[in-house]
């Protein structure tokens, strides 16, 4: 990793295939939290045009402001991703491609509408992101090598993999045959999906349907084909927003409805190791895991996503050091490192909290995991198995790599509520390997 090249989270909450799970206010939660916590996010340059980001952005811009996601864009905490070189946000429409837009179902007047309000903002250090050459090919490895295999990743998967295999195997294998004869490389998601869609009987030949959660509603009437459809666009929607994080460089986040999903995010990271997408290589020989657990309390999240976006990036600058001391002690857990960061933790949410009610405040655990050595390739699934119980939960997880810590989390969310056990918000730092920029390509 360059000296330049600084950490960052890529924001997966922003996929437009995520609508079922994330709400309007569930995004808005995470996008400040994310700000606050994390060292900065990265966004696919077509996810700036998802319809929850409009919706955010046109609730300010109606009084006349300027939006926290705009804020964040011209100060650098929110890092665009961009598949052609641009000299600045104002570029990014026009880098986007009406297959581009169209392939993740973004409507016309969403596009236009954000591209306008795109074109007015400046950022004051324009340090995008860069599309790896050949990210569909990467995306195809993937894809083959994650799901293309008879085994499935976690016992309990067994019928609906073998209820997917012609999806999993020959209709990905299809579509990367059809790329190839027409002088491209790899494969499209929205053309898996829609040869997915074609395949079920419910998207006629010559239709395009990009969206998996209309093929999904098409079937339902099928339970069995329905589900099956659900979680194999589940898989494919994953190992996408997988591949990007760790195209752009990024820390990877990944979205689970059971436990058992975090065995297939496993397998793709290894699958990822196995062809040099990440690195894996350690100076630390040790296999043995610490954990920091950190319990204090904050404002909630909702309070804190009504604050004016320049008080919230005010307050994210309070969390620096915390950032620094939690990095410290995953690089290397001591005594030392660990009371520095229970320290730096206790001043920051002092910090946040300082003039908040009583009411408006939420208990909090943050769990700081430094693995020596190599192990911990993939999510910790026993420590998220000892904490959530019930199922099915929606849990958002965001995962840092090279020893680079962010503020990441996990989050139960249940009926379009977050909460968790014992009414506790569970923070998650732990450490994977990540790959500099060079070895993406980028």
């Amino acid at each position: 990793m360059t000296s330049d090249f600084r950490p960052a989270t890529y924001f997966g909450v922003a996929d437009i295939r995520l609508e079922r799970l994330i709400d309007q206010q569930t995004f808005e939660r995470l996008l400040v939290e994310a700000i606050l916590f994390e060292p900065s996010i990265v966004v696919s340059d077509v996810f700036l045009f998802h319809p929850l980001v409009r919706n955010h952005i046109e609730r300010s811009a109606s009084s006349g402001a300027q939006s926290l996601f705009e804020t964040a864009l011209v100060e650098g905490v929110v890092i665009p991703a961009v598949r052609k070189p641009v000299s600045g946000l104002g570029g990014i429409s026009s880098s986007l491609t009406e297959k581009d837009v169209d392939g993740l179902g973004i409507p016309r007047n969403v596009f236009v509408g954000l591209s306008s309000r795109y074109n007015l903002l400046i950022a004051r250090n324009w340090e995008p992101r860069h599309w790896a050459p050949k990210m569909a090919d990467r995306f195809y490895n993937l894809l083959d090598g994650s799901l293309g295999v008879d085994t499935p990743p976690h016992v309990s998967m067994k019928e609906l993999w073998e209820d997917s295999k012609d999806l999993r195997t020959e209709l990905i294998q299809e579509a990367y045959s059809a790329e190839v004869a027409n002088g491209g490389y790899g494969v499209r998601r929205a053309d898996v999906i829609t040869r997915a869609g074609r395949y079920m009987g419910v998207v006629a030949a010559g239709q395009n349907e990009p969206n998996g959660n209309n093929i999904v509603d098409l079937l339902k009437d099928d339970p069995r084909k329905r589900r099956v459809a659900e979680k194999f666009f589940d898989w494919i929607d994953e190992i996408y927003r997988l591949n990007q994080a760790l195209s752009f460089g990024s820390y990877p986040m990944t979205v689970a409805q059971k436990k058992s999903d975090f065995a297939l995010i496993g397998r793709a990271m290894l699958t990822a190791k196995n062809l040099r997408y990440v690195v894996t290589e350690s100076a630390r020989t040790s296999g043995t895991t610490e954990r920091l657990y950190l319990h204090t309390r904050i404002p909630r999240l909702d309070y804190l996503a009504k604050l004016e976006p320049t008080k919230i990036l005010e307050l994210r600058n309070y969390g620096h050091d915390w950032r620094s001391k939690a990095e410290a002690f995953v690089a290397m857990p001591t005594s030392t490192s660990r009371l520095a960061a229970e320290k730096a933790l206790e001043v920051f949410a002092k910090k946040l909290r300082s003039d908040v009610k009583m009411d408006k405040l939420e208990a909090t655990k943050f769990v700081l995991i430094a693995t020596l050595g190599t192990q911990l390739l993939s999510p910790p699934v026993e420590f998220i198995e000892s904490h959530f119980q019930t199922l099915p939960w929606h849990v958002i997880a965001s995962f840092v790599t090279g020893g680079i810590v962010a503020a990441g989390f996990v989050r139960a969310m249940h009926n379009e509520t977050v909460s968790v056990s014992r009414g506790d918000t569970i923070r998650q730092i732990t450490s994977l390997h990540r790959a500099s920029p060079g070895e993406h390509g980028v």
